[in-house]
């Protein structure tokens, strides 16, 4: 009996040591997995795109070309039919937006941007900037990121899966996310935004503009300072803000959070800031679109919302030329055209008339379609 008990000591010693030594293992493997994710997750983190080094900048070969780059038009059909190619031959635009009008499939978008680019290649001798309005729980044109909020926080894993969808199909630019917090809570914005808070705002854009970024796919931060502290919707109608300094300066503070998270596209909105620059819509204004540059110190490329029928375009006392060319001397690089094309090619031929005429517009549209091929290029849009 006693060699039994020493026995069945010794046995439970070793049974003990090999618990203790499993226990050890394990720990030691959480610990390693623990490093491994964390160690990822930083590797992970966007870093803002560098600029080629070059000891010349890139010059346009033509005014024509110098002014088509600055323009991101909309496109009427599903295919590419020779209406749309000569308009785009004539106009050569930086980049191309994209609405369910052009989508009838997954494999029908993915030839039809195939088409385009090389269109855009022939003609310009980059590819176009494909880009498309898919807000998370906002504006969408395919029906992503709709469900991503469904358990109150931010599922990662389905939106990763569907910025692999966008990536695949060939968009390289992304019309989001919204910075735009609704701090009045009747705001039009209010349904467009997910979160409930600026916290929260800021912490899903991080996540989101990272992710973006690290596909490929330029995030756009939009509508800069804040469409959140307008009183109406700017698309309906000219819209004002009054709202305090401390208020507005929290509204830009939320773009700050997303351009240090490494967003490549900011989108100026048209609302008019009075405490900012009384009068003139944030599109238009210089010393609004210059906190871009001198304060948040964004190197990105600046584009504005849509300028195809604005309401402080249709009030008479601005016309479609004036508008465009006063937004590029407010500092935008690119001006939007979603649709009517009859105005892009006013505005157009506007700009390539100023641009022979002005040296100061022609030195800042070069520099401008220097920043965008400088971009194409260190992205592999060429």
């Amino acid at each position: 009996m006693r060699h039994q008990a020493v026995f069945l000591n010794n046995t439970t010693v070793r049974i003990s040591m090999a618990n203790a030594y499993n226990i050890i293992v394990f720990a030691i493997l959480i610990f390693c997995s623990l490093i491994y994710f964390f160690a990822r997750d930083r590797s992970d983190v966007a870093t803002k795109p560098l600029p080629v080094v070059r000891h010349n900048p890139v010059m346009p070969t033509s005014p024509e070309l110098a002014v088509g780059q600055a323009f991101i038009v909309g496109i009427g059909s599903a295919k590419l039919d020779e209406d749309t190619k000569n308009f785009l031959k004539k106009i050569r635009p930086g980049g191309i937006v994209l609405y369910e009008k052009n989508i009838v499939s997954d494999d029908q978008l993915t030839s039809l941007i195939s088409d385009l680019q090389a269109l855009a290649t022939s003609t310009t001798r980059r590819k176009y900037f494909i880009m498309i309005d898919e807000e998370p729980g906002g504006a969408s044109r395919l029906g992503l990121f709709k469900d991503i909020f469904s358990s109150g926080i931010p599922d990662w894993l389905l939106t990763d899966r569907d910025i692999q969808r966008m990536k695949k199909i060939g968009i390289n630019v992304d019309l989001a996310p919204l910075a735009d917090f609704p701090f009045d809570s009747d705001s039009f914005i209010a349904s467009r935004i997910p979160v409930r808070s600026v916290e929260q705002l800021i912490y899903f854009n991080g996540g989101f503009v990272q992710r973006l970024q690290n596909d490929g796919i330029g995030a756009t931060l939009k509508h800069f300072p804040g469409l959140g502290i307008v009183t109406h919707d700017p698309h309906r109608g000219i819209s004002y803000s009054e709202a305090s300094s401390t208020l507005i300066d929290l509204s830009i503070s939320i773009f700050k959070k997303g351009i240090d998270d490494g967003a490549s596209f900011v989108m100026t909105g048209h609302g008019i800031y009075g405490p900012l620059d009384p009068g003139v819509p944030a599109t238009m204004s210089k010393k609004i679109v210059g906190r871009l540059r001198d304060e948040l110190g964004f190197k990105g490329i600046i584009i504005t919302d849509d300028l195809s029928d604005m309401p402080f375009i249709l009030n008479k006392t601005t016309s479609i030329g004036e508008a465009t060319l006063g937004s590029i001397e407010a500092g935008n690089t690119m001006v939007l055209f979603s649709r009517k094309k009859d105005k892009a090619l006013e505005s157009w031929s506007y700009l390539v008339k100023k641009y022979e005429e002005d040296s100061t517009l022609r030195r800042v549209i070069d520099s401008n379609y220097d920043h965008i091929a400088t971009y194409k290029e260190s992205h592999s849009l060429k």
